[in-house]
């Protein structure tokens, strides 16, 4: 039989505690970034008026819809 004193057992119960709450907060960020990630896999922004649009043909220079320009695929990164 494992004896535990009180402290030792309440020790024991936080950090499962904080253990599953971390484990918890690292799988939720790594979701969301993988989500965020693929939203904006296929946005790309106009380098003459800003315009930022969906183009999903895959063409290396695809026309902006408001100034109908050629645009250059970047990465783009939300900070």
């Amino acid at each position: 039989m494992i004896r535990f004193q009180l402290h030792e057992l309440l020790l024991a119960y936080v950090a499962v505690f904080i253990i599953a709450i971390f484990i918890a907060w690292w799988l939720h960020s790594i979701i969301r970034s993988s989500r965020e990630r693929r939203a904006l896999k296929n946005v790309v922004r106009c380098g003459f008026c800003a315009h930022e649009f969906r183009d999903e043909t895959g063409t290396p220079l695809p026309r902006c819809p408001s100034c109908h320009g050629l645009v250059e695929r970047k990465l783009l990164s939300r900070l």
